[in-house]
């Protein structure tokens, strides 16, 4: 299974997302989950491996497939202020706070695209780092390393300033 910035102690225990009522009600009723583009993100730093391409025998390119990939953005954090400030900013809608495991939403994905999951479906914790050393990551000492892992690990990583997302205290 593909965890990723995940200890095990951490797979079992919840994790919650702020919804609209109308798509946590669609959820239950097609018992499907939805997940939204990343390219649809507003952060700058977000989705920036897929968005930078790359260099290839001193030619600029674009990831073809970087519109493919999709997400969802979770917290530890059950009563995290910035993700109700975030997700439920329209005060003429009713949002819902719904909670899973990293395990059953991974399990869920896999059930899903099960001819090749170990390349489709990943989980994994945010880490945030310094704008320094997002830029650091993506430059990957000038390799090119195209795996899906690598780019799911790109979308785990975030701006410190929005550490607070996470419920962890900022630093």
């Amino acid at each position: 299974m593909n965890f990723l910035n995940l200890s095990d102690n951490k797979l079992d225990q919840y994790i919650y997302r702020i919804m609209k009522q109308e798509y946590v009600l669609a959820i239950f009723d097609q018992e499907q989950n939805v997940l939204s583009q990343m390219s649809n993100w507003k952060d700058k730093f977000e989705n920036f491996q897929l968005q930078l391409g790359g260099i290839l025998s001193g030619e600029s390119f674009e990831y073809g497939f970087k519109n493919d990939f999709v997400g969802q953005c979770w917290t530890r954090d059950g009563y995290s202020e910035a993700m109700w400030g975030i997700y439920a900013n329209d005060p003429s809608e009713r949002y819902l706070r719904i909670r899973s495991t990293p395990r059953k939403l991974l399990q869920g994905l896999v059930d899903q695209h099960s001819l090749m999951p170990q390349d489709t479906c990943f989980i994994g914790a945010v880490k945030y780092k310094r704008e320094a050393e997002l830029k650091a990551f993506a430059q990957n000492n000038e390799t090119l390393e195209l795996s899906t892992e690598r780019f799911a690990r790109s979308l785990l990583l975030k701006r410190r300033a929005f550490r607070h997302e996470s419920g962890l205290p900022p630093v």
